[in-house]
């Protein structure tokens, strides 16, 4: 069919005569409009069932359209793709937008592509570029741009802003999802960095009582209602999430000192869900029509480890039946092996994920048998003993089983006892007893000769006795072999090297070995060499790691016997809650391995290499040895990123095992306790009291100040507090002397008992005296009540009452009230004989003793005494009164006596004085008193004679 162009008219004609040549097209599109354009040529019009395209240009394939006969693919070919005007619609014939792509479910899709098979990093692998014409600076001002993160497939996002002239990177998503802000290599899901103060951070400012506070409302402009708040709330030191429906706001969830409450504001776990009825933690699925075995919900355990990263364990709700029975599978292994090892049934029945049950009888060959079962199978062992002159090899993954310790036994001579060359092999309840004469052998081999990883291998509730030569005894023995070994007691010894659990790696491994330990109790004797435990790495990139946890590892016989061995640059070995002994060495570190020990104890406290201790270390009798200037050190670490207040930095603990009452347990312990967040800390010592409480208990402080208080928290720098005696200063000999001396700049009080010379506390003090005073130009005060009662000063006057004394002794002025007297004496019996210089009260009689003949001088009113006869005076006489008639008054004698009388005539009669043994008075031998009414005489005895006073 031809067709006829005439470019005068503007007119096409189909089916027409052939056009001639022109540089002119002209198409008109309807009868009112044209438009108009300068093509050089049509190359070719083809229309076939297999193929159509319109080729339009100067040559071949400058525009092309070709449809390929299907809806699979439609082909545009062409240099630079201009559209000055209009829209693009893919997908739609009414685009809305400069390009506008519509499709369905996974076909709305805009893809770019770098044909580049080798991409390197920081290849440019596409970009979404964004450009304005500014004539101040055109051009591209931001982009988005997928960058390749590395060599495998890895891929990013970069997004850069700015000006034409000056587009940075601002922003970076890399392979693993982490978010860089200001850095292109985030080490976090989030990291934001910058070189000034102003960046770098993310900042919320709250106006209200200081809170931080980030608001999300369910209506647009509305806060009465329908809100969320998330606040750093900093009056109460938390976090919380609130929501308000209407009235007031409820924090519905918590995170307050590290732990994460949902309805409660006080969490008191790491996650603690609170409601008024029935608390539940829910996982729903949405299916309304489950179908059994199907996948419902599931609570997974993932890890990030790099040499498997991912979920290692996780429980899955499992749709038993159509009408909503539901059960639980439990899988463990790793994140590339994890499979299903238990499961619970709609009606509470326990599925193992076991195979078929073999039994082998005595005598049967266990190697035929674990060749004909198949994987998951069980083979259980009789009761008695398998003698093997072969390796029982174990090239499936089965479980093999006996009676028990001591009741299924499996012997062998220079040969392994059971070899697994397979992953998740569980051998359980029984005996291996293997001696190696010649061979080097071991009870239980993991491993292959190759560089084969086999995992998921255990033992449980085994008993292993070796015994060899000159040759090497294993134990158990992981070799490129990963698993466990729970409740094991393995015992050897011989002429050899005996090595109780050993995990190793070949020299050309390709993955790690890891071996876990648990209750495994091991004594292995050895004249060449012996390991309790053992971790060997012989690859220069791959990790043999081995994990003991309360194990008892015990090793002697020769020069080099090691509880613990670690050797090999990428070798670990971690004892955590163990007992460790080596008869040369408890722990031995070397060849660039790692030990680290915690709540472990060193029977003989001996180490080679550097040992990390980490946590509770438990020993007997540590010693550090260090050549460093600043000595040897022990430290203990909280690895906790958040110290919560009252939680430990760290303690050391002093057990006891004594077999009495309450003799086992923590007989002493000082620790580290944060008393506020991660800031500040208190240490405290504790005792256990001899009445055997069973652990030790608080009894000193030292606070973040300083303070030390011993049985109280101390607000002073010395704080002492007991219900009984609470201080004691002794010294170590009876003959020195003690003290206390208070001290400041100026003065120092002293307090002390003086030594058996005297003279050691101040001088011309006498032996042990109690010494209280000040040793400098300074006066001493007494106290009571918070008043000062008493005062000696530097002079050493003393006033009482009187701060100030200016005599010896000044006492305060009296006053009018009761029990304020100044000085007051209590009535006592008078000295046997007088001394001189001595007051003295008795009844109603005050006496002073003067130097001279020491007789005592009385201050005091007379005794009255009232008589009517002769009398002979005596020392109870002081005012005699002779009231009637005429009689005689004698006097004592004078002589030793001190004593004055008066004597008074108060009646009409005569009184007549005489005296004894020839003494005078005033030096006459009598004297007649004849005196009127009311006359009197006062006499005084001198020591020998009578005066008249």
């Amino acid at each position: 069919m031809g067709f006829k162009f005439n470019p005068f008219t503007g007119t096409l004609d189909v089916g027409g005569l052939t056009a001639a040549a022109a540089s002119l097209l002209y198409i008109k599109l309807d009868g009112t409009s044209t438009t108009t354009g300068i093509i050089p040529f049509v190359l070719g019009l083809s229309v076939r069932s297999d193929s159509a395209y319109i080729d339009l240009g100067a040559t071949a394939n400058d525009y092309k359209i070709q449809w390929d006969g299907s809806d699979a693919v439609h082909t545009i070919t062409a240099g630079d793709f201009v559209f000055t005007g209009g829209n693009v619609g893919i997908g739609t014939a009414t685009p809305g937008t400069k390009l506008h792509i519509f499709g369905g479910k996974l076909a709305n899709n805009l893809r770019l592509e770098v044909s580049d098979t080798s991409p390197a990093a920081g290849d440019v692998n596409g970009a979404i570029e964004f450009a304005h014409l500014d004539t101040d600076d055109p051009g591209v001002a931001s982009k988005i741009v997928a960058i390749s993160e590395g060599s495998t497939g890895q891929q990013g996002f970069a997004f850069y802003t700015g000006t034409p002239s000056a587009l940075s990177e601002r922003m970076r998503i890399d392979e693993l999802g982490y978010v860089g802000i200001g850095t292109s290599v985030p080490g976090s899901l989030l990291e934001v960095s910058g070189a000034e103060t102003t960046i770098g951070q993310i900042m919320v400012r709250g106006t209200e009582a200081n809170d931080a506070v980030i608001a999300f409302y369910a209506d647009e402009g509305d806060d009465t209602g329908d809100r969320w708040n998330i606040a750093a709330r900093a009056d109460e030191g938390h976090f919380t999430i609130s929501s308000r429906a209407s009235g007031a706001y409820v924090d519905v969830f918590n995170i307050k000192d590290g732990s994460v409450g949902i309805g409660t504001t006080a969490p008191a776990t790491l996650l603690h869900i609170s409601k008024a009825t029935t608390p539940t933690f829910r996982l729903e699925i949405a299916d309304t029509s489950p179908i059994p075995s199907e996948i419902g919900c599931a609570i997974e355990f993932a890890h990030q480890d790099t040499q498997d990263a991912g979920v290692g364990a996780k429980i899955v709700s499992v749709s038993e039946g159509s009408i909503g029975q539901t059960g639980l599978a439990f899988y463990t292994g790793t994140p590339s092996v994890l499979s299903e090892r238990m499961r619970i049934d709609e009606i509470g029945g326990i599925e193992w994920a076991d195979g078929n049950t073999i039994y082998v009888p005595i005598g049967g060959d266990i190697n035929t048998y674990a060749a004909a079962a198949t994987a998951g199978d069980t083979l259980i062992l009789a009761s008695g003993t398998y003698s093997t002159s072969t390796t029982i090899d174990v090239g499936k993954a089965l479980n093999i089983k006996g009676q028990g310790i001591g009741a299924t036994i499996i012997s062998t001579t220079d040969t392994d006892g059971i070899k697994p060359t397979v992953s998740n092999v569980r051998i359980s309840d029984l005996s291996i007893v293997h001696v190696s004469s010649s061979s080097t052998t071991a009870g239980i081999y993991f491993g292959v000769s190759t560089n084969d990883v086999i995992t998921g291998c255990k033992v449980r509730n085994v008993e292993i006795t070796q015994s060899g030569a000159a040759t090497t005894a294993y134990g158990i023995r992981f070799l490129n072999a990963s698993g466990m070994v729970d409740d094991v007691k393995v015992t050897g010894s011989g002429a050899g090297t005996q090595i109780g659990i050993q995990g190793a790696t070949f020299a050309s491994a390709t993955v790690p070995s890891t071996v876990y330990v648990q209750d495994a109790d091991v004594n292995v004797i050895g004249s060449t060499a012996s390991y309790g435990g053992y971790s060997l790495d012989s690859s220069a990139t791959q990790d043999s790691i081995v994990y003991f946890d309360r194990c008892i590892l015990t090793s002697s016989g020769s020069a080099a016997s090691r509880g613990i061995y670690g050797t090999g640059g990428d070798a670990f070995a971690y004892a955590r809650n163990c007992i460790i002994s080596g008869s040369t060495a408890d722990v031995v570190q070397a060849s660039s391995a790692t030990v680290q020990l915690t709540n472990t104890v060193l029977i003989n406290n001996t180490t080679s290499g550097t040992i990390t201790y980490d946590g509770d270390l438990k020993t007997e009798g540590l010693e550090v040895v260090s050549s460093a200037t600043d000595g040897g050190k022990i430290r203990i670490t909280n690895r906790d990123t958040v110290i919560a207040i009252a939680e430990n930095f760290g303690q050391v603990e002093f057990y006891s095992y004594d077999a009495s009452t309450n003799g086992t347990g923590i007989s002493g312990y000082i620790k580290n306790i944060a008393v506020n967040a991660g800031v500040s800390s208190k240490l405290t010592f504790g005792t256990r009291a001899a009445s055997g409480s069973a652990d030790a208990l608080e009894r000193m402080v030292i606070d973040q100040d300083g303070n030390v208080g011993i049985g109280i928290t101390p607000v002073k720098k010395f704080h002492v507090y007991d219900v009984t005696q609470w201080s004691k200063f002794e010294s170590s000999l009876t003959t020195s002397y003690g003290l206390i001396d208070i001290t400041n700049t100026t003065n120092t009080v002293r307090l002390g008992i003086e030594s058996s010379t005297g003279g050691s506390l101040v001088t011309g003090s006498t032996a042990y005296n109690s010494v209280l005073g000040s040793t400098g130009n300074y006066g001493l005060q007494l106290i009571t009540n918070a008043a000062i009662r008493a005062t000696i000063t530097n002079t050493g006057n003393v006033g009482i009452g009187q701060t100030s004394p200016t005599a010896v002794l000044h006492l305060k002025a009296g006053t009018a009230t009761a029990s304020t007297a100044p000085l007051k004496f209590t009535s006592g019996t008078l000295l046997t004989a007088a001394e001189a210089g001595v007051v003295e009260f008795l009844t109603d009689r005050l006496t002073f003793t003067g130097t001279t003949g020491t007789t005592r001088k009385d201050i005091a009113d007379f005794v009255y005494r009232g008589i009517s006869a002769l009398r002979t005076l005596d020392g109870s006489d002081e005012l005699v009164d002779c009231t009637v008639n005429t009689f005689t008054v004698t006097l004592p004698t004078a002589v030793g006596f001190t004593k004055q009388y008066i004597i008074k005539n108060s009646g009409t009669g005569v009184i007549t004085l005489a005296t004894t043994s020839s003494q005078t008075i005033d030096g006459n031998a009598s004297a007649t008193l004849t005196l009127i009414q009311y006359d009197s005489i006062t006499l005084r005895s001198n020591g020998s004679n009578w005066i008249i006073i």
